[in-house]
């Protein structure tokens, strides 16, 4: 039950035991990161900006505009995540 006869010494591989060899891309993480192969890190857009920015003066929103980089801790992460980048 749940065997393959693999032909070699009649020998039998459960179905079970065979497993997917590819990871998978997180995909999340990659409409939201972007790998920068130069620097050998990734970067991301800034969050904040999307709604309710009546009243807010621009030098504070201009914080928030752009791209910012990902923390060298967060790297690591990244790449499990990201397999393919």
């Amino acid at each position: 039950m749940f065997g393959i006869n693999t032909g070699l010494f009649n020998s039998k591989i459960s179905i079970l035991q065979i497993t997917r060899s590819l990871m998978k891309t997180h995909k999340g993480t990659a409409k939201r990161w972007k790998f920068i192969k130069s620097l050998d890190t990734f970067k991301r857009g800034k969050s904040g900006r999307q709604h309710g920015n009546v009243g807010w003066s621009q030098r504070s929103l201009k914080h928030l505009s752009g791209r910012t980089y990902a923390h060298t801790t967060h790297v690591s992460r990244l790449r499990k995540l990201l397999p393919y980048n």
